[in-house]
């Protein structure tokens, strides 16, 4: 489990483009990476604010509806002002990969410029299993 430095970290350290909001996002709802970076439009409902991930999207194969508090509604707001803006992106997914019409997907690649910038030992192994949702606003 990571500290809360380490956390702090991690987040300071993640950037601002897509990876790390994806980031930010594990750490405040406590999602996966995949069920993150796949976010499409139709799986958030702002004026309700919530996410809710099909059956299809997790890992139990239930549907799980995700309350979104200040913060994740400020990086989905950001994210959807960043879709609307590029004419390129599949307007569909928050996340897109890159060059391509698929959810972002490039993670060997971002975890190494983080690993380049931050010292905690095995700190992507969070990533790949579903993270304790402790909250860092406040911190």
């Amino acid at each position: 489990m990571l500290s809360d430095a380490e956390i702090k970290t991690i987040w300071n350290a993640s950037g601002d483009g897509a990876f790390g909001d994806i980031i930010r996002l594990c750490i405040l709802t406590g999602c996966r990476k995949g069920e993150i970076a796949g976010l499409s439009r139709s799986e958030i409902d702002l004026v309700n604010q919530q996410i809710t991930l099909p059956p299809w999207r997790t890992k139990n194969k239930r549907e799980h509806v995700v309350p979104m508090s200040v913060p994740v509604q400020e990086i989905i707001q950001q994210r959807l002002a960043v879709v609307r803006a590029d004419p390129s992106a599949d307007a569909n997914y928050l996340f897109k990969q890159r060059g391509a019409k698929r959810p972002f997907s490039n993670w060997p690649e971002a975890v190494q410029r983080l690993n380049g910038r931050i010292n905690v030992p095995d700190w992507h192994a969070w990533l790949y299993c579903k993270f304790h949702g402790r909250q860092l606003v406040s911190r």
